[in-house]
């Protein structure tokens, strides 16, 4: 039995921040490009629920691999602020259509 004893403090953050999915075969790749700081190759290979934090346009997100859709996904979880930013640079990329669902 491990214990940790640290100085913790929870706190609700889900105003502040947005998720944005990118869901397919070519989600990997559509994260790596838009990223840039890791390959697509790592992010194909991502475990289920695992994370990595990263920097996009001076802003830090974490890149998530859910499992709620069936096939190949990444989250990424971004300051609200950058959302709109980040659905529009993704919208960019040939073959990607965007929605609220």
């Amino acid at each position: 039995l491990l214990v940790f004893s640290e100085d913790v403090e929870v706190v609700d953050i889900s105003g502040g921040v947005a998720v944005v999915s990118i869901v397919g075969p070519e989600s990997a790749h559509v994260v790596a490009a838009l990223l840039g700081s890791v390959g697509s190759d790592e992010l194909e290979h991502l475990p289920l629920h695992a994370c990595l934090q990263m920097t996009w346009e001076g802003a830090q997100v974490m890149v998530l691999r859910p499992d709620d859709v069936g096939e190949i996904a990444l989250d990424v979880i971004v300051p609200s602020g950058a959302a709109s930013a980040l659905i529009k640079a993704i919208g960019a990329f040939p073959a990607v259509r965007h929605g609220p669902d």
